[in-house]
């Protein structure tokens, strides 16, 4: 048979002379969320995907980028975090090819099923924030209104 006994734990803190670390700056405006050099926001005011743009522009920046898979977590996770559907800064060119506003080729994608469906007057992408689809990605008619990444 065992015997177990009480057992207490004491922990003391003691006074230090190490000075605690500065808080982190972060590089980017306030209410901005800083990710792999990059300054991103949810702007939760319903726009068209070109008054969206104009919006990004006019504040320095650009709709925005998904480059790689843990952007595209990033930003479907932390900054839309499933509250309503977000124009991202895809566009499609005359050719039908895609290009990101910010000059970048299209190097991944995370299309939804189905898409792009490169229906007529379609073009622009919008990020879903539902909870079947998610992070996915839906080309949409520009004149539609979303929230701005």
């Amino acid at each position: 048979m065992a015997v177990t006994r009480n057992r207490f734990h004491l922990f003391l803190s003691l006074a230090s002379s190490i000075n605690p670390p500065p808080p982190t700056h972060s590089p980017c405006p306030s209410g901005y969320i800083s990710w792999y050099l990059n300054c991103y926001k949810l702007v939760e005011e319903a726009a068209t995907w070109d008054a969206a743009q104009t919006a990004c522009a006019k504040a320095g920046g650009n709709l925005a980028s998904i480059d790689m898979s843990y952007d595209q977590a990033f930003v479907a996770g932390v900054v839309l975090q499933g509250k309503a559907d977000a124009w991202i800064g895809l566009k499609r060119k005359g050719d039908g090819s895609y290009m990101w506003t910010d000059g970048w080729p299209v190097f991944f994608t995370q299309w939804g099923p189905g898409e792009p469906s490169n229906l007529e007057g379609e073009g622009c992408v919008s990020m879903h924030a539902s909870y079947f689809f998610h992070g996915t990605w839906n080309d949409t008619n520009s004149t539609v209104s979303a929230n701005i990444v």
